[in-house]
């Protein structure tokens, strides 16, 4: 019952005010959660970018030929079955066999997986975000215990 009582509590506090301003003072000692602490703040260097983006456009650009090459070989082969001779007075695969249709839409498959192959990674590591690193006038120098670095980017 007072797990019912404290609960009826929190739903009351949180209807009327905000979380971090409502105490609640339960009969079996259970307290409101503490706000959620704020988000950190950038890094100091200013952000993020894209690690290339012409390694991201040229993934782009793989990723259409392979979907193009896809659908052209899923449509041969769904085509193939309309294949049966010029005596149905259809222009569309008049002397070819059906053999040879369904090869060319395998041959299309089959090239539309190897453009996605080479397209989906390289449009995923040019998209990958890195931080940004500027040129310093000032060096960076870091001592620890046994060690120390000098760094100074131009």
């Amino acid at each position: 019952m007072r797990s019912l009582a404290c609960g009826a509590l929190l739903a009351a506090s949180l209807l009327h005010g905000s979380f971090a301003s409502a105490d609640v003072a339960c009969p079996d000692g259970c307290a409101a959660a503490p706000p959620a602490p704020p988000p950190r703040p950038p890094e100091a260097t200013g952000g993020t970018h894209m690690r290339s983006i012409p390694l991201f456009v040229t993934g782009v650009f793989f990723d259409v030929l392979a979907g193009a090459a896809f659908g052209s070989g899923l449509g041969l082969v769904i085509a193939a079955g309309d294949v049966d001779g010029c005596d149905s007075g259809r222009n569309g695969f008049c002397g070819v066999s059906r053999g040879l249709v369904v090869l060319g839409g395998a041959g299309l498959l089959a090239i539309g997986g190897a453009f996605a192959g080479i397209g989906v990674p390289l449009t995923v590591a040019g998209a990958k975000s890195v931080p940004d690193e500027r040129a310093s006038l000032v060096p960076r120098v870091r001592v620890g215990g046994a060690s120390g670095s000098l760094e100074w980017r131009f």
